[in-house]
């Protein structure tokens, strides 16, 4: 009531246009600079959802789960397109390699990737860091997920806050991408380790509907730096001739 007995208005509450919702987020990822270039996921409803409609480059990413790999060479395909090489570190010992003839039938040129062996998992993140830093390669990933046929846990457990952050500034500086691929947390089970990576993901393998498909995922969003979340599972499909569509496998997305 106001002074005079009378009640206030009350003002209806205005809702953003989902466009104008994600360019607000895209400049306050980017620190207030405006929206920055971004890499397509060549996932048109998933690039729909994120700031700037994209992976922001100049970033660090993270993948988490089963499919993190597979994933990560999806990305690679749709956006990295250009000449520039991609540096993928493992971690010394890895029983599964990077297949040069999968790599082409692809659609990747396996020339284009330099593999860094690395001792333990501070060699990697330094080696991510320099590399990032340097700006002489367009994507940096660091293969942390745990190789299946060993108990590599101390390499397979995501990348802390502050190791995060550093990554992340190395990524600034030198204007590529980075991807970082761990085992990762169970992302409905409580509280996860905390990170500056502008985007999350939880990737799992989802049956084929159809024999003749590539690959097929179940991915999630579980956080993104600046902007919403969608309540979203996606089942996203690589058909024979290679090209990616998704459509929702489900409402509720895992907790990240």
């Amino acid at each position: 009531m106001s002074a005079k007995g009378q009640a206030c208005p009350i003002r209806a509450r205005r809702t953003l246009p989902a466009d104008l919702r994600r360019t607000i987020a895209a400049i306050e990822m980017s620190g207030g600079k405006g929206a920055g270039p971004c890499l397509s996921t060549g996932i048109a409803e998933i690039d729909a959802v994120l700031p700037g409609n994209g992976l922001a480059l100049a970033a660090v990413h993270e993948v988490q789960g089963p499919s993190a790999a597979d994933f990560a060479l999806r990305l690679m395909v749709s956006g990295l397109s250009g000449n520039g090489s991609i540096l993928w570190c493992v971690p010394e010992g890895r029983r599964d390699h990077l297949y040069g003839p999968g790599l082409w039938q692809a659609r990747i040129d396996p020339h284009r990737l330099v593999v860094a062996v690395c001792r333990d998992r501070e060699e990697m993140l330094w080696t991510v860091e320099e590399a990032l830093k340097s700006g002489a390669v367009a994507a940096v990933v660091a293969q942390m997920e745990k190789d299946r046929g060993r108990r590599t846990r101390a390499i397979g457990r995501p990348v802390d806050l502050t190791a995060s952050r550093r990554l992340q500034l190395a990524a600034e500086a030198g204007g590529g991408l980075g991807l970082i691929l761990s085992e990762g947390e169970n992302p409905g089970g409580g509280a996860v380790t905390p990170s500056a990576a502008a985007t999350r993901w939880w990737i799992d393998p989802a049956p084929l509907h159809d024999p003749r498909d590539r690959a097929c995922w179940a991915a999630s969003l579980l956080r993104v730096r600046g902007g919403a979340v969608p309540d979203t599972v996606w089942r996203v499909r690589v058909d024979r001739d290679g090209s990616s569509s998704a459509s929702i496998l489900r409402k509720g997305r895992m907790a990240g």
